[in-house]
């Protein structure tokens, strides 16, 4: 995993020079000079906080995003959006997946489909370049690469992915102001920059475009602090379509058991991330 760059706070120090002068007293009438008394400073008073300034990133980060927007014009749009996820038992939608990196001037694309079962299931298959199989159960995230014969198990808490991202806001579990801080992106009503109000490791930005007409997300950018950006966008979405009865008679893929999890063949080599 890249090293995590370091925000350095640069602090700037200003020094005030005070000079004066004394006339020089006239020579034909000499008088003894007078004693200098050591002028005593006043102690400084002690410095306050200064409470006006954000102490924390989310707290500057939800500074930066009153400067475009008032937090709370975003409201009834904001609600138009969660409205969608609160009607929705399970989705089904098209992505398209872009991934920049800083020292490699072309992008990777990928495309494939997501289907997310209420509350906290979500399969993603990638369908190309090449096959990629992505399961979450809301406990477990598995990416299995059946070209390589690779399984990658990872606990989801711990994951900072964009399978992890993408879950937070189309899973529909809870509200998307219970996870993130939403403000506007140059003042755009339908472009968002959402705020962790719990801090994901490696993630130093996230940003989300609405569809106007429909409210439902159109893109969702992910940029990490080791110089990679994750555009993701959606199209073609499908709703209560009874995925989880379908499941149970015919799984989604043939890798997915039925209390959802991943199985894979036995000659597969398994990859567990370190606790």
């Amino acid at each position: 995993m890249p090293t995590i760059l370091k925000h350095l706070l640069l602090i700037f120090l200003v020094t005030f020079m005070v000079t004066g002068c004394t006339k020089k007293p006239p020579q034909s009438d000499p008088v003894q000079p007078t004693p200098v008394q050591p002028v005593l400073e006043a102690p400084s008073p002690p410095k306050s906080e200064d409470k006006s300034e954000p102490q924390t990133s989310v707290e500057k980060a939800i500074e930066e995003a009153k400067r475009e927007l008032p937090i709370g014009v975003l409201e009834p749009f904001i609600n138009r959006v969660q409205g969608n996820y609160d009607q929705m038992e399970d989705l089904e939608v098209t992505v398209t997946q872009t991934v920049k990196k800083l020292l490699k001037p072309k992008p990777s694309i990928s495309k494939g489909l997501i289907k997310v079962i209420k509350p906290n299931k979500i399969f993603w298959l990638t369908t190309s370049p090449e096959i990629l199989k992505t399961v979450a159960d809301g406990t477990t995230i598995w990416i299995y690469d059946p070209a390589n014969k690779q399984l990658f198990v990872q606990p989801q808490a711990e994951s900072n992915n964009q399978t992890k991202i993408a879950m937070l806001f189309l899973s529909g579990k809870g509200k998307i102001t219970d996870q993130f801080i939403v403000g506007s992106k140059r003042g755009n009503l339908y472009e968002w920059k959402l705020i962790p109000k719990d801090p994901i490791s490696q993630v130093r930005s996230i940003e989300a475009s609405v569809n106007r007409n429909t409210n439902w997300f159109d893109s969702l950018t992910i940029e990490y602090t080791y110089d990679e950006k994750v555009a993701l966008r959606f199209s073609d979405y499908k709703i209560n379509q009874g995925l989880a009865a379908r499941h149970q008679i015919t799984p989604l893929d043939p890798n997915i058991t039925p209390d959802f999890r991943l199985h894979v063949p036995p000659d597969t080599k398994i990859v567990e991330s370190p606790r």
